[in-house]
């Protein structure tokens, strides 16, 4: 849950899902995979949980972000193709594991 004011004024939260992007975010050794300027909210863009779910045509436009806060202001934060791939892979072995302990019952499909 992040927690931010808005262009209004008043105290917003955004439900979003925690990804391996986000906490690549936090550690100091990927920086060079994140934009450091935030993307403005005119960019064409789509939160990384949902990229991955795309088509590679669907992607041609859209630039992957995650949110994150800065000075109490919502923010999307550019994520380069290596962490994507990371998000991908982490994803793949969830479901492989959900395959195996019985939970999930398709096999963790390929993504791209």
């Amino acid at each position: 849950m992040l927690d931010y004011i808005g262009q209004d004024g008043e105290e917003h939260s955004l439900e979003t899902p925690l990804t391996p992007a986000d906490f690549a975010f936090q550690e100091g050794r990927f920086k060079k995979q994140f934009r450091s300027k935030p993307l403005g909210f005119d960019e064409p863009g789509v939160a990384v949980h949902e990229y991955i779910d795309l088509g590679m045509e669907e992607r041609q436009d859209q630039k992957p972000f995650i949110w994150q806060v800065r000075k109490n202001k919502l923010v999307r934060i550019g994520v380069g193709e290596p962490i994507v791939r990371l998000v991908e892979e982490r994803l793949r072995q969830w479901r492989v594991l959900q395959e195996l302990a019985g939970i999930r019952k398709e096999s963790a499909p390929d993504l791209h």
